[in-house]
């Protein structure tokens, strides 16, 4: 016989503490480009963003964000958000100045999509998040 409740508790969603993705964040600027930000995303805490620039974009990773194949530009999450607004709401300056200066992203670019997230800009994720670097004003 085996035991399902603790199969079914193994795969259970952990609740999202908002304070989560700011540590793995944190960790990245720190030099950890994926280790802490894995244990959130196999513990469900932080969801894996469905492209690997974004992915890169929001970890600060721009050693990997120049390596990647995909087309930077076009790739956008499920709420309409790009690489630039990934890299603005983490704190990433090298990859905002990599996205803006030499693959020319428009940083008015407006969020496209869903609800409320639609029209918020880059900016509007870098204060959103506290992040004065970004914003010009650090």
């Amino acid at each position: 016989r085996t035991d399902v409740g603790s199969d079914k508790k193994k795969y259970q969603k952990k609740k999202k503490d908002p304070g989560d993705l700011q540590r793995a964040i944190r960790a990245a600027k720190n030099g950890d480009l994926g280790e802490e930000f894995e244990k959130c995303i196999l513990e469900m805490k932080v969801a894996r963003l469905p492209f690997h620039s974004l992915e890169y974009s929001r970890r600060g990773d721009i050693d990997a964000l120049r390596k990647c194949t995909e087309d930077v530009k076009t790739c956008l999450d499920s709420n309409g958000a790009s690489c630039l607004h990934w890299a603005c709401g983490s704190d990433s300056l090298s990859v905002v100045k990599y996205l803006i200066e030499e693959l020319h992203f428009d940083p008015s670019q407006p969020q496209l999509g869903r609800r409320s997230y639609e029209g918020r800009t880059p900016l509007h994720w870098a204060a959103r998040n506290g992040n004065l670097r970004v914003c010009g004003s650090d």
